[in-house]
C-alpha cells in the first residue's frame, strides 16, 4: 500500500494499530509521514485528530501499519441529511425582513422609570445645591 498524501483523511483503527481498537479509533488528517526507517510496512505519520465536525482536535504522531489505514471522508465534507429540519425564524426577526415587528397586545409598554428624588412627571433627580453648612 502508498502512504496516505498530505491533506487525505484516513480511519485509524485495530487493523492500523491494536492500541486504537474499538472506541479509540481515530479520523485522522495527515500532514507528514516520517522518513526514519522502520519495520515494513509501518510508518510514524503526523497529523490532526478531527472531531465529528471535521474540526482539528489534538495534533498527535502514530506509528501505524499502512495496509491497515482505510481512507475516509473528511468529516468536515459532509452534506446534511435530506429531509433535515431547520429552525424556523419568524419573519419579524429575520434581517432585512419588510414585516414590523408586533409587540403582543397582551403586554403593556414599559412605564417611564423615575430616578429616586425626582417630583412626579420629572424623569431626572434635582441638581445637588451646595450648602453652608454641607452637601444635601
Amino acid at each position: 500500500m502508498t502512504p496516505p498524501a498530505p491533506g487525505e483523511c484516513v480511519l485509524i483503527d485495530a487493523a492500523a494499530s491494536v492500541q486504537f481498537a474499538g472506541d479509540r479509533a481515530l479520523v485522522f488528517r495527515v500532514v507528514s509521514i516520517g522518513c526514519t526507517p522502520t519495520y515494513h510496512g509501518w510508518a510514524w505519520i503526523t497529523g490532526y485528530v478531527l472531531d465529528d465536525r471535521g474540526m482539528a482536535r489534538e495534533k498527535r504522531e502514530v506509528y501505524v501499519y499502512l495496509p491497515g489505514l482505510r481512507p475516509t471522508e473528511d468529516p468536515a465534507n459532509r452534506r446534511t441529511v435530506v429531509g433535515a429540519r431547520r429552525p424556523v425564524i419568524p419573519a419579524a426577526r429575520r434581517p432585512g425582513s419588510d414585516v414590523p415587528a408586533e409587540v403582543p397586545a397582551s403586554r403593556p409598554a414599559p412605564a417611564a422609570r423615575t430616578s429616586r428624588g425626582a417630583a412626579p412627571g420629572q424623569t431626572r433627580p434635582p441638581a445637588r445645591t451646595l450648602v453652608a453648612a454641607g452637601r444635601r
